[in-house]
């Protein structure tokens, strides 16, 4: 008979389930185990559908992430747990079919889905790929919760939309970690960074040796390889802040080159917002 019912689940509790029921499941994966034991640590788990699911014959089915994040927050957490699923919920010629099988076997939502339905935040899959981006630059690849990255966005909010608002929909210019170049830079100048979106995105104002024109033709060009990965990404990034450094300065860039000063530059001129960044995802 399946069961449910809503449980506080303890530290000793959930190791007992890992150690004794977690016979038959895929891989753990640390960077969301950490992303859950710091949302647990926040205050801001709750419960919802997706709890602990055990088969009939007390096999872990599904949860032992979630689990193992009670673990190593090491504070209860109350969840849901479903009891008595079959193991085997068909058999057949062609294969027996598991409740594993179509457990997490659909598109999961993504931070931006629930920002925009839950927050009702416009453009929200672009937005988290500028919030990603910035995490990356302080922090490195770390994987966020809806409630880390919304309070990301909110304190980057006003830089965002600057950015995005108006700017020209030409391909290339928008790659995400040109973006964020702008974003961090309006964080320290808005005035300025204003002047360089507008050269940047829209052609006008410039000369031989612009920073803006020198970027947006690298831009231009690079978007026919359409090169991706993350070292590709940081590289795009450090050029944009490059830019943007030769511009708060008054000087001319002929010459895009991958160095950390401009990056290291305009995260010193805003070291609280990154400190609160991480605040949050630590």
């Amino acid at each position: 008979m399946i069961t449910h019912e809503i449980v506080m689940v303890t530290p000793s509790m959930a190791g007992r389930w890992l150690r004794e029921n977690n016979t038959h499941n895929r891989p753990l994966y640390e960077a969301t185990i950490e992303k859950y034991a710091r949302e647990m640590k926040a205050g801001a788990w709750t419960v919802t559908s997706q709890g602990i699911a055990f088969a009939d014959d007390g096999t872990l089915l599904d949860g032992q992430q979630r689990l193992s994040a009670v673990v190593m927050a090491n504070i209860p957490i109350k969840m849901l747990v479903v009891s008595g699923l079959p193991r085997v919920y068909r058999h057949g010629g062609d294969g027996d079919l598991y409740t594993q099988d179509v457990i997490d076997g659909q598109k999961p939502r993504t931070i931006g889905d629930v920002l925009s339905i839950g927050h009702g935040v416009e453009n929200a899959a672009v937005k988290m790929a500028i919030i990603n981006m910035i995490v990356c630059v302080f922090k490195g690849s770390v994987k966020l919760s809806p409630r880390v990255g919304y309070n990301i966005l909110q304190l980057y909010s006003d830089e965002i939309e600057f950015t995005l608002s108006n700017r020209a929909q030409t391909r290339g210019l928008s790659y995400t970690p040109a973006i964020t170049g702008i974003v961090l830079a309006a964080k320290v100048d808005l005035d300025k960074s204003m002047i360089f979106k507008d050269q940047y995105f829209k052609g006008v104002g410039l000369r031989e040796g612009s920073p803006a024109l020198t970027l947006r033709n690298y831009m231009l060009t690079r978007s026919a390889t359409g090169a991706m990965g993350s070292g590709v990404r940081m590289t795009v990034l450090n050029y944009a802040m490059t830019a943007m450094k030769y511009h708060f300065d008054g000087r001319p860039l002929k010459r895009l080159t991958s160095s950390d000063k401009a990056r290291e530059y305009f995260m010193s001129n805003q070291k609280n917002c990154v400190q609160i960044v991480m605040d949050l995802i630590k």
